[in-house]
């Protein structure tokens, strides 16, 4: 299958280096993901979101648990 083709290996290499060459090096078909900030890259930015989530969810959760205890200390002494 891989040797099914339109076009020889030779003439399909041919024809993207001459391109590329033909358009000053192709910023065209440049990956945006070349131009992208190193925090972004390594998807620091995502993981500190992720952070945020959990402690703000565990904030919640210790804050529901202490409010529902203070509720139920009062309702048993009354």
């Amino acid at each position: 299958m891989f040797l099914d083709r339109p076009q020889s290996i030779m003439d399909t290499a041919i024809f993207w280096t001459e391109y590329v060459i033909r358009y000053n090096g192709a910023p065209q078909l440049r990956s945006a993901a070349a131009d992208l900030p190193w925090y972004q890259e390594y998807l620091l930015d995502v993981l500190a979101f992720y952070l945020l989530v959990i402690y703000l969810l565990k904030k919640t959760v210790l804050l529901i648990c202490c409010r529902t205890r203070k509720f139920a200390r009062k309702t048993k002494a009354d």
